[in-house]
């Protein structure tokens, strides 16, 4: 990369500026891609969420901490298996009883380009000035 004439320069400094350590898929990727092309706070990513003892209840995919904002990208595995769908409500409903704002995500969303908007709403309603 210290080459300046070096081919895609430009394209490769982008992508290697991109790279967060911690996203578990390539759909949180393009999630948090599109989130800060468009001026979203940074979404912190593989958060344990834990209660007021400790005890861990779940691992969020992105957080919004400031804002008690947590973002959960659904692969489709999420509703074809029902342990997995079982999982999902527990946990949810254990962030949710922690003050946590539980924002899902499907492939839908994230590819067809309305997953930014949603997330900015939460995030205005709880006083991101955005």
């Amino acid at each position: 990369m210290r080459e300046p004439g070096r081919r895609h320069r430009a394209g490769l400094e982008a992508a290697f500026a991109g790279i967060r350590v911690g996203s578990a898929s390539r759909l949180e990727t393009e999630y948090r891609l599109d989130a800060a092309a468009a001026g979203l706070p940074e979404l912190e990513l593989d958060v344990e969420i834990r209660n007021a003892l400790g005890r861990l209840l779940g691992i969020a995919d992105g957080v919004y901490a400031r804002f008690g904002i947590i973002v959960d990208i659904e692969g489709d595995h999420h509703r074809t298996s029902r342990a997995q769908w079982n999982r999902d409500i527990d946990r949810f409903a254990a962030f949710a009883a922690q003050g946590w704002e539980v924002i899902r995500l499907t492939g839908a969303r994230v590819r067809g380009g309305t997953a930014v908007a949603v997330v900015a709403r939460a995030l205005r309603r709880h006083g991101w000035p955005g």
